[in-house]
């Protein structure tokens, strides 16, 4: 892959780093968990030199305030950066039962089935997460009440 601006990346803080990051916080009166050489951080490529293996970064660090890493080359040690490692994705149960399918966003009961909560009048907005019915009266969420003792 190739570092281009835009692109989420890991920087390991040097021993320098964490000193300028800590002296420019006490002097600033930021407030923020202490920076340590061998730290990891997020960070985004906010500029790249085309050939050159080095790239300037916006470091995110455990507070309000960033870092700008300047001319920084792709490595192992304090002071580089590297590529996110790779998660591999889990499944539950529930991700591959077909009654609780759709139904796994958060906020939403796990012993709903999908056509149950369509009959409750519950929605899912625009980015897939479970939006509950309330009742015009209270403002309290609807509950599934089973009809028939089959469904208890």
């Amino acid at each position: 892959m190739k570092a281009t601006p835009g692109r989420i990346v890991h920087y390991r803080l040097s021993d320098a780093d964490a000193a300028l990051i800590n002296q420019n916080r006490a002097d600033g009166g930021t407030i923020g968990n202490a920076a340590h050489d061998g730290d990891y951080y997020p960070a985004m490529v906010v500029r790249n030199f085309g050939h050159d293996p080095y790239v300037n970064l916006q470091v995110f660090l455990d507070g309000p305030d960033s870092y700008w890493a300047t001319s920084r080359r792709e490595g192992d040690e304090p002071g580089t950066w590297t590529w996110p490692p790779k998660v591999e994705a889990t499944t539950t149960e529930a991700d591959t039962k077909p009654e609780t399918m759709g139904n796994t966003h958060p906020g939403a009961p796990a012993d709903v089935t999908p056509a149950q909560s369509a009959a409750m009048g519950n929605t899912h907005n625009v980015a897939g997460y479970y939006v509950p019915a309330t009742d015009a009266t209270e403002d309290a969420p609807k509950t599934y009440q089973p009809e028939h003792a089959s469904e208890r």
